[in-house]
């Protein structure tokens, strides 16, 4: 599985590469990444860093897995709301 990442466009620089700065930032963000390294590209990185952004990446993953799945602003009305 390592050789056929080795020889293939890495994943998470293709999916990086085509996200917004605003979501790169939040990603990074959720890393622990201070905010200089966040204009950085993903291949930049430092080893250590990168690994912080896919363990962000996956827990940001089943974080969304968990949202309802249809939202709208009418969710934003509460019972005691004039």
């Amino acid at each position: 599985m390592l050789n056929k990442a080795l020889k293939g466009k890495n994943r998470v620089t293709a999916f990086l590469s085509g996200v917004s700065f605003r979501h790169r930032g939040l990603i990074y963000f959720t890393a622990g990444l201070h905010r200089d390294k966040h204009k950085l590209k993903f291949h930049e990185l430092e080893k250590a860093d990168r690994l912080a952004v896919i363990k962000a990446m996956r827990e940001l993953a089943e974080l969304t897995a968990s949202f309802p799945k249809e939202l709208s602003d009418a969710d934003a009305v509460i019972n005691q709301d004039p």
